[in-house]
């Protein structure tokens, strides 16, 4: 009896300490008085502009989607208030943002603020403890006449406070820290599970607490975001750990967790807010309401143009500001106009032509329509329908995968691509055929059904983004023994069966089209003008190309940028690449293969480049120098190369059963802290 009451004491005593201490940081950060601001006027020729064109005096034409002015002479100086000499055509209704890194409430980094309409001019509410550099979007469209004359910083003073859940979430990542370390140490017998729940609060809580500091648009639920943060995350990891824990296979474990993190995903991320949504929603209803037509004028019920009126797309930056909205009061507003008979004169047109990766999230709306469901209860029926389909297509990948499974799930289980499958983009279906052909081709032996499982897989990934044509080439990494026909004329079949059904869809675009105008892209695109300068100068593009790839991170810090490109998890963006280094290393192939390096080597230095070539013909003005266009969800099958590339150099480090679960656990917790995460994100901030 003597061992347990020793046990209780050490723990209850460290809970003490962890409260006393998190009470004396809490007190010593709030009797900080506030910073001395000062007054400062930034000339435009302080800025540099990137991809403007100028017009005259302070007038540029935007010749980029993603144009911003940017400074780094700020001097790191406090800021209460910007205002911003700034304007743009009458025309230009598009979010304005501003981005600054700095110090905000003691934490460091970059961060965003929306620019509200001042007069003629703009301004933001931008509090901060030092401010270094300072960008801003005045646009997101192209050939908009912008006028910016310079920018001034002003001044208010305001001392600190105390937090009573900041005070809280600092003594429980102290205890956590603790309590983990002595358990390490054998020195108390607490059980993993409640360590784990301890964690998982932790996190969330200092998530939400760090979110609530930088954050102002939570007003609703004020100081007790840190703590609702704690709950919604340990909530996610709980029900996550409890799912796999039960399961007791590898194959389970992904199932289970990929099929949670994917109904997360579906009800986390706001409505309409995935690149593109708001046209395949669009589709997907019109065929549930049996128009199988491309028509451009289809006449949508008053419910659907209402769901366009409370969620345009790009939502995001408009709820950080506090007069603006936000997600949840667009729900309430939303449900209330549709109770209330409110009539929308929106139109909607969608210009997407193409069936198959509508089918599912049709048939899950017409089901809900039966019922009465409005179109928001709809939205979310089809994205599960998606998230269930995609955790089905991850069942079977393992099922089959006998080698290289690691590297398939962090492609798999990454929260960019759970996201992505948990919506109603075309992506989910196409992510879900990758899923089916890669662990296809990973399995044992290629024949029967497998060979067409893998033909049709290939051709589905083929119809949806033709880009993907030369992943047929990692049959290579197959013996000839283990195809169960000629590996080349399997790869000729596949390429046919793709190539046919694209056609297939092209003709039906054509056929069946109404009122469907080609589409518009940026003015001074020239797509066969960009491959004639691509070949005329292949050394400078080589070096375009190392050069967006440096300044984007070769796109690993996309991982966490969800939503419309709009939605940054800071905590994802870290832990994902961390997460899949560490599974890499830990789960080496027990046989090497030079053949098989060289193929994943190949093809994911081909696929980079054809995929960012292929927006830089189609986004890029002629002969630009930056590339515009590309995010991270096209690299989701080149992750995949990736990683099997690294593995396959790594010498096998942990049992093969053992580095397969514990890959398990972390990539699929990873994902839930991304899903979790854009929860806050949306819902709360």
């Amino acid at each position: 009896m003597a061992k347990p009451r020793k046990n209780s004491i050490l723990v209850i005593g460290i809970l003490i300490v962890s409260l006393l201490l998190g009470c004396g940081a809490e007190y010593l950060s709030a009797s900080k008085s506030g910073p001395d601001y000062e007054k400062v006027y930034l000339d435009a020729s302080e800025f540099s502009q990137w991809e403007f064109e100028p017009k005259g005096g302070s007038e540029y034409y935007a010749l980029a989607n993603n144009s911003y002015f940017i400074s780094d002479d700020i001097g790191g100086i406090p800021v209460d208030h910007i205002h911003l000499d700034l304007s743009v055509d009458q025309g230009d209704t598009t979010t304005k943002t501003l981005y600054f890194y700095g110090v905000k409430d003691g934490v460091e980094g970059e961060f965003v603020v929306p620019l509200e309409r001042d007069g003629n001019a703009f301004s933001a509410r931008l509090r901060a403890d030092r401010v270094d550099s300072i960008r801003f979007y005045p646009t997101q469209r192209v050939r908009t006449t912008v006028s910016f004359e310079g920018m001034m910083l002003n001044d208010v003073v305001e001392t600190g406070r105390f937090s009573v859940p900041g005070m809280l979430v600092i003594a429980l990542v102290i205890a956590t820290a603790a309590l983990l370390i002595l358990k390490l140490l054998k020195k108390t017998d607490m059980g993993w599970r409640m360590l784990g729940g301890m964690t998982a609060a932790s996190c969330g809580g200092a998530l939400g607490y760090f979110a609530s500091r930088i954050f102002t648009a939570a007003a609703m639920f004020g100081k007790a975001l840190p703590l609702i943060a704690a709950i919604t995350l340990a909530a996610v990891y709980t029900v996550i750990i409890l799912y796999i824990s039960k399961a007791d296979t590898f194959v389970k474990k992904v199932f289970y967790g990929i099929l949670v993190v994917g109904i997360v995903f579906s009800f986390a991320t706001g409505p309409l807010q995935i690149p593109d949504e708001t046209t395949h929603y669009m589709r997907a209803y019109a065929m549930a309401e049996g128009s199988f037509r491309y028509d451009y004028d289809h006449e949508y019920p008053n419910d659907m143009r209402l769901l366009y009126d409370y969620f345009p797309g790009e939502f995001y930056n408009v709820i950080q500001s506090d007069d603006r909205g936000s997600i949840p009061s667009g729900i309430r507003g939303y449900l209330s106009a549709v109770a209330g008979g409110v009539q929308s004169e929106r139109e909607l047109h969608t210009s997407i032509q193409i069936t198959l990766p509508y089918v599912l999230p049709a048939i899950a709306i017409a089901v809900f329509r039966l019922f009465g469901a409005n179109a928001l209860i709809c939205l979310w029926a089809a994205r599960l329908a998606n998230a269930i389909m995609y955790a089905f297509a991850v069942r079977y990948a393992f099922r089959k995968a006998k080698k290289y499974e690691v590297p398939l799930l962090i492609a798999l289980a990454a929260p960019i691509t759970v996201s992505m499958a948990a919506s109603l983009s075309y992506d989910a279906l196409f992510l879900a055929a990758f899923a089916v052909f890669a662990g296809t081709l990973l399995s044992e032996k290629i024949a029967g059904r497998d060979m067409t499982a893998l033909i049709i897989s290939y051709a589905v990934m083929v119809l949806i983004k033709p880009i993907y044509i030369p992943m047929l080439l990692l049959l290579l990494i197959k013996d000839k023994k283990n195809v169960m026909w000629n590996r080349f004329a399997a790869m000729g079949a596949m390429l046919a069966a793709g190539l046919a059904l694209w056609g297939i869809s092209q003709g039906l675009a054509v056929l069946l089209r109404i009122g469907i105008s080609d589409p518009v892209y940026p003015e001074g695109v020239d797509y066969f003008g960009q491959i004639a300068f691509i070949l005329r100068n292949p050394v400078k593009y080589l070096l375009i190309l190392a050069v967006d790839g440096y300044e984007n991170s070769f796109y690993i810090d996309k991982w966490g940028l969800f939503g419309t490109l709009d939605v940054k998890a800071n905590m994802t963006t870290v832990l994902a690449p961390v997460a899949a280094g560490i599974c890499c290393i830990i789960s080496g192939e027990k046989k090497k293969s030079a053949r098989h390096t060289a193929v994943f080597s190949v093809i994911t230095v081909m696929m980079y480049v054809l995929i960012v070539t292929a927006f830089y013909v189609v986004w890029s003005t002629l002969g630009s120098t930056s590339i515009l266009g590309v995010q991270a969800r096209y690299f989701v099958p080149v992750i995949f190369t990736l990683a099997a590339a690294v593995t396959s150099v790594i010498k096998q480090l942990e049992q093969k059963e053992r580095a397969l679960n514990i890959s398990a656990y972390v990539l699929v917790l990873v994902a839930a802290a991304g899903a979790a995460e854009v929860f806050l994100k949306y819902y709360l901030m």
